[in-house]
């Protein structure tokens, strides 16, 4: 949902309505292969951006729903049911199970970095808070903070990973840690 427009996939589309009136306001189904894809909004370049059952990653222009831009991640495994996606500081965040976080230029979808926050460890899902990509490894109890540009570790700590991790809406941060 963004400034009354909701934005929804389906098993072979995606499409964004009135949050009012109901009122179709565009439908994208060209290739996309989203069927259970998380999505999030892209407020810096009016994107949604959401992984597909695929491993890639799609970005659609939020006014007309064309796509501006898809990125294959190889054999990619999602982390988490459903997968986790975050989006800030200009990049697109996304954990997978082997370990690695990749961070894609929310503008063009292109590889920035990616980095091994654990050799293997299942990874949980992702979040920007404060200035910090959080990512939780459930394998380990440990959640990482991450500099959102570069991938370094700025910290780490051992805490109860069954607990909700932080998710930003609003202006403010939900969770605990």
């Amino acid at each position: 949902y963004h400034s009354g427009t909701v934005y929804a996939i389906g098993t072979s589309s995606a499409v964004a309505f009135d949050a009012l009136t109901g009122a179709v306001l565009w439908t994208q189904t060209s290739n996309l292969n989203n069927g259970d894809g998380v999505i999030v909004f892209d407020s810096l370049n009016g994107n949604i951006v959401f992984k597909g059952m695929g491993p890639t990653i799609y970005a659609l222009d939020a006014s007309a729903g064309a796509i501006r831009w898809q990125h294959p991640l190889g054999d990619w495994q999602q982390a988490g049911n459903p997968a986790s996606i975050a989006v800030g500081y200009n990049h697109v965040y996304v954990p997978n199970s082997n370990g690695t976080v990749v961070a894609l230029r929310a503008d063009t979808g292109a590889r920035d970095w990616s980095v091994n926050v654990t050799d293997g460890g299942e990874m949980g899902p992702v979040a920007t808070v404060c200035g910090v990509l959080v990512a939780s490894v459930y394998s380990e109890s440990r959640v990482y903070g991450l500099d959102p540009a570069t991938g370094a570790t700025h910290w780490s700590l051992s805490v109860d990973t069954n607990m909700q991790p932080p998710r930003r809406g609003r202006g403010f941060v939900h969770g605990v840690l």
